[in-house]
């Protein structure tokens, strides 16, 4: 990576274990293969539950845009995901 990118980062943004933003895992939904799509809700519902409602909020209308779309995804284990991932939304807003 070019060092202006990790250095572009904002500590102000919760990050997933593998320090990833809220940005980074909404475009791991659009990926084609099904090990990345899942991967990326996984790391959505750790920020999801680690952060407050006020940055959810922010990011509601940008999730369920996402989202929405793989509710309708061939793989069982993305649409699971999506599922939980809207339950983990909704308890926590």
């Amino acid at each position: 990576m070019i060092q202006t990118q990790l250095a572009a980062k904002s500590t102000e943004q919760p990050l997933s274990k593998r320090n990833l933003t809220f940005k980074e895992l909404l475009t791991r939904l659009n990926h084609h293969n099904v090990n990345v799509k899942s991967g990326g809700c996984e790391g959505l519902s750790e920020l999801i539950n680690c952060s407050n409602s006020e940055i959810i909020e922010a990011q509601l209308h940008t999730l369920f845009q996402s989202l929405s779309k793989l509710i309708l995804d061939r793989e069982t284990k993305v649409r699971r995901l999506v599922i939980k991932l809207i339950d983990d939304i909704l308890a926590k807003v």
